[in-house]
């Protein structure tokens, strides 16, 4: 409700797509359109935002499992290339208990992330 009433009111959310503690996802650029929020990469990444605050505590197991799932249904779905790399970059705050978790998936790339 919140994500549909920002886009109504030109509100634009700079990522592909966003997961919420409780496990939903949510489409805010697609997979058709670049997110422009991390120029580096932004040609070819999917940016997939985790809602909420991790520098004191980590994402719940909800938010966990729903990236897993919404990942590997990219793959299936020829969105995502199979040897993708998950890269960790903050934006304001330094999210360390999710980089910490995402740091235990076989795609993280510790080189490129932000890690401090």
């Amino acid at each position: 409700m919140l994500l549909n009433s920002m886009q109504e009111n030109g509100t634009l959310l700079q990522y592909n797509f966003l997961v919420s503690p409780d496990g939903e996802s949510f489409e805010a650029l697609g997979w058709r359109r670049n997110s422009i929020i991390f120029p580096k990469y932004s040609t070819n990444a999917l940016v997939l935002a985790f809602i909420g605050n991790y520098t004191q505590e980590a994402p719940s197991s909800a938010q966990v499992m729903q990236a897993k799932i919404f990942l590997e249904n990219s793959i299936s779905q020829e969105h995502l290339d199979l040897n993708f790399n998950i890269i960790g970059k903050k934006t304001k705050e330094f999210p360390k208990y999710l980089f910490l978790e995402l740091s235990k998936l076989p795609q993280w790339n510790k080189q490129l992330s932000d890690m401090d």
